[in-house]
């Protein structure tokens, strides 16, 4: 919950007093008061340095939040993807590493007109 200032420097600043009697020497009372308008402008100062660390930093949480959201829908994606993998633990990195540089072989016959599964089923044409 925010706290409601009852006072701003201005109010303080601006305040007048109905004179006593027995009173307070005016002058005094004018010196702590303008001490406290210094305190308060101060405080003032910084609660609004705060407040915009705090809007940059809630933007910057926002920015973050969506990244992850972007990162979890990437790992989700590489996780059916490489989710007809054994779970057995027998599938290393190595073996995805083989895998994409069959990929890449097979591209390149195709792209050169040879069907890499007639070269499998046709061991002679090897």
């Amino acid at each position: 919950m925010a706290m409601k200032a009852k006072h701003t420097s201005e109010t303080l600043l601006n305040k007048k007093f109905t004179p006593a009697e027995k009173g307070y020497n005016p002058l005094e009372v004018d010196e702590v008061f303008d001490e406290i308008i210094l305190d308060y402008k101060a405080f003032e100062k910084e609660l609004a340095q705060l407040a915009n660390k705090c809007e940059k930093q809630t933007t910057e949480i926002e920015e973050l939040k969506r990244e992850l959201r972007k990162a979890e829908v990437e790992i989700a994606e590489v996780k059916k993807q490489y989710g007809a993998f054994p779970k057995d633990g027998n599938v290393s990195r190595d073996n995805v590493k083989l895998l994409r540089k069959i990929d890449v072989y097979e591209r390149a016959l195709y792209k050169k007109g040879v069907d890499p599964k007639k070269l499998l089923s046709d061991p002679d044409n090897c």
